[in-house]
């Protein structure tokens, strides 16, 4: 996934620097269409693989009837995740929305790397579950979501401090004045999400979904309010404000307190 982002950008970069005229569409293309063929090609690739090894109707309908929870999961996390593009594209300036949106893609990917090491920590996690090893579990997450937030407290430093450079990289000719708060907020949002993704990570392992469904639909009704409320006094960070607000009032508390309380369970 990392490397068909990076062949995308790579190819944006190609274009830019050999002063290729291309409309938005294209370039969309151009960033996208190596994450697709990838994906594609590697699921070919599984599918002649396994071509070979009998399967029935039944195995099917076992696969889906695990995986719906998931789905139903990653499409309710979507929603959260962008319900602030859908606030900001009526209540921020166009300045402002796009130096929200190249911000916020800057600190995804920075999030990006955080969230890899969760998806390599799922089988340890589950393996340790199956094992009842909860002492063992709970000291690595701990480590974890510390070495996390220091993560993203050094970046979030490094970014503000050389925030003019990146920007004229990637959005050249347009003045960058995103203020110190939103700085602030936006180290503070990410560290609540390497905690709650953390927790998340933790319960999917455990194929514990249900207080997921329940918590995070709360979320994006409680972020599109708040986002809607504080963008109109306080812009951008009014957004992030109501980021914070959301998670904190659902999955920051609910999700290690359901994790408490089924590895008390055991």
């Amino acid at each position: 996934n990392a490397l068909s982002y990076m062949i995308g950008m790579l190819g944006l970069l190609y274009i830019y620097y050999r002063g290729i005229s291309v409309d938005i569409k294209l370039s969309l293309i151009v960033l996208y269409l190596p994450v697709g063929m990838i994906s594609l090609c590697y699921i070919v690739y599984r599918y002649i693989k396994l071509y070979h090894v009998k399967t029935t109707k039944s195995h099917y309908i076992a696969i889906l009837r695990r995986s719906s929870g998931f789905f139903l999961f990653t499409l309710l996390s979507i929603v959260v995740l962008q319900t602030d593009y859908m606030v900001i594209s009526q209540r921020l300036t166009p300045a402002d929305i796009v130096q929200y949106t190249v911000t916020m893609k800057i600190f995804g990917l920075v999030f990006f790397i955080y969230t890899a090491i969760l998806q390599a920590l799922w089988p340890i996690c589950a393996e340790l579950r199956v094992k009842q090893q909860w002492k063992k579990l709970n000291k690595m997450i701990g480590v974890n979501i510390l070495l996390g937030s220091l993560y993203v407290v050094g970046c979030t430093i490094f970014i503000y401090l050389f925030k003019e450079q990146i920007f004229s990289v990637i959005a050249k000719d347009i003045n960058y004045q995103v203020s110190i708060l939103s700085f602030m907020l936006i180290g503070i949002y990410f560290c609540i999400r390497v905690w709650c993704d953390t927790y998340a990570m933790l319960l999917q392992s455990m194929n514990y979904l249900k207080i997921l469904w329940i918590l995070v639909p709360l979320q994006a009704i409680i972020g599109g309010i708040a986002q809607w409320y504080f963008s109109s006094t306080l812009g951008i960070s009014g957004v992030l404000l109501g980021l914070i607000i959301s998670f904190a009032l659902t999955v920051f508390w609910g999700l290690p307190l359901t994790y408490l309380i089924k590895a008390n369970k055991g």
